[in-house]
């Protein structure tokens, strides 16, 4: 369990804090980085920009690696 928050929660939770309204924007971006087909968000909200997706796509990838690590 702590290996999961250190490596999938908290830098999770560190990127949709940095801004606000963020959770749907990621939870929708993460899906489709997992090739589900989901729309945009709609206004106010805001889509992430290439250089969090890159970072959402890396802590993704991580907490996957930590769930099949305990499996």
């Amino acid at each position: 369990m702590d290996r999961l928050l250190a490596g999938f929660h908290l830098p999770l939770v560190a990127l949709r804090d940095e801004t606000p309204g963020f959770a749907v924007s990621l939870v929708k971006a993460g899906a489709r980085l997992r090739g589900q087909k989901v729309g945009g968000v709609r206004p106010p909200l805001g889509e992430p920009t290439a250089d969090q997706l890159g970072r959402l796509e890396r802590v993704v990838a991580d907490g996957l690696a930590l769930v099949r690590e305990t499996g």
